[in-house]
């Protein structure tokens, strides 16, 4: 037998091996839904397995019972919201049994296996009206308790009633009403508290994103007052600290090394006696030196720093909920170089640097300008960053 065949074989026993231990594991844990699902599965491709009809045969009444005993438990709770469940079960139900019914004919030691079919369209149809009606109703209701949760969640369960049967004209006029107060409007402001006299354009590129990056369903970002100032929660980027360092440079010196020929001379034995070839002729030997350059190597160095915080501000209390402090920095860093000796002994690289010559430090302003992106970026990991954070209290 080829190898190939003998492991596909061998797998699928394997598979089915552990099909069946599977839905007998379920079986065993109480888990009948579980267990009928993976017997029905494998009796759709192969309906003459023993071990599987007898499984099922088991699994499928004790299935029904359970999901009847958990409906009559709903009922008997008598809880408004337990329509949506009884649907899920009741389709769960209708969708098992098309499953079980497309293993027919199931025969077992001479006997057929057969389950009594339930038309469950009416329970189903049933459950999902009085579902819909739940929702619906309940989500006017929350809509009277007037605070944002409780609109977005109405929102959720007009929705549901929707989906479920579509049939109520006023859903999307509730649902609107129920968007527009459960959002939440959030506006982005820069402010400057530091010494330095800041321009217009600076401060507006510190918030100038795409807030279409931050915005969620229920949570819009603006970076322009387009609501007259009536916002859930203002987002202050506030600026603290801007500081330059001193134009400052430093040396560093080192040296490249390197041997080369400097002519030659005859070769001599030890006791000073020149020394022949074969021929009689004097060897000559090349004679080597060392040439050595020493490198200036100069750091021109600045750096502008920004320090700041992102504050979070209620809209209504006017007090920040939460404060994340931001920090960025622009290094203006320059090298050039000069030689002192032999130039024959630099490296390539060290001859390319020999090519830079000093430059003029950016002035302050340039600097703090500079550092206007760097920071920006900061700010803007941190706003998405704290987006969850500002969905789960907001």
């Amino acid at each position: 037998m080829p190898k190939s065949f003998f492991i596909s074989g061998l797998l699928i026993i394997l598979v089915t091996f552990a099909g069946c231990n599977m839905a007998k594991t379920y079986l065993k844990q109480g888990n009948y839904d579980a267990s009928v699902k993976i017997a029905a599965q494998k009796l759709q491709r192969n309906n003459k397995k023993k071990k599987m009809i007898l499984i099922l045969e088991e699994a499928y009444p004790k299935a029904v019972d359970a999901d009847l005993d958990r409906i009559n438990s709903l009922h008997a709770a008598g809880q408004p919201d337990r329509w949506d469940e009884i649907f899920l079960i009741y389709t769960n139900m209708n969708e098992r049994q098309l499953k079980v019914e497309r293993t027919y004919p199931l025969v077992v030691d001479g006997r057929e296996v057969m389950f009594q079919h339930v038309n469950y369209n009416q329970k189903v149809n049933e459950a999902k009206v009085k579902a819909a009606d739940y929702f619906f109703n309940h989500a006017k209701y929350l809509m009277t308790l007037n605070d944002k949760f409780s609109y977005r969640q109405a929102f959720d369960e007009f929705l549901k009633a929707q989906n479920y049967t579509g049939t109520y004209p006023d859903a999307d006029l509730y649902m609107d009403t129920c968007y527009e107060k459960g959002l939440t409007n959030l506006i982005l402001i820069s402010v400057n508290s530091t010494p330095f006299q800041l321009d217009k354009d600076f401060m507006i590129n510190l918030i100038d994103f795409p807030t279409s990056q931050l915005n969620s369903f229920w949570f819009n970002y603006y970076t322009t007052d387009q609501l007259n100032g009536r916002y859930d929660v203002y987002v202050n980027i506030t600026l603290t600290m801007v500081d330059v360092t001193p134009n400052s440079n430093s040396v560093r010196e080192y040296t490249e090394s390197k041997k080369v020929e400097d002519g030659w001379e005859y070769k001599l034995d030890a006791d000073g006696h020149f020394v022949t070839d074969t021929l009689g002729n004097k060897i000559k030997v090349i004679k080597y030196k060392t040439i050595s350059c020493t490198i200036a190597e100069t750091r021109q160095f600045k750096i502008a720093h920004i320090e700041g915080s992102v504050n979070y501000i209620d809209g209504q209390t006017r007090q920040i909920f939460k404060s994340v402090p931001v920090a960025a920095d622009h290094t203006f860093e320059h090298y050039f170089s000069v030689d002192r000796g032999d130039q024959d002994a630099l490296s390539n690289d060290t001859r390319t640097k020999l090519r830079t010559r000093p430059v003029a430090y950016p002035s302050d302003i340039d600097m703090i300008y500079a550092a206007n992106s760097t920071i920006r970026d900061v700010i803007f990991n941190v706003l998405m960053d704290n987006r969850g954070f500002i969905e789960v209290n907001y």
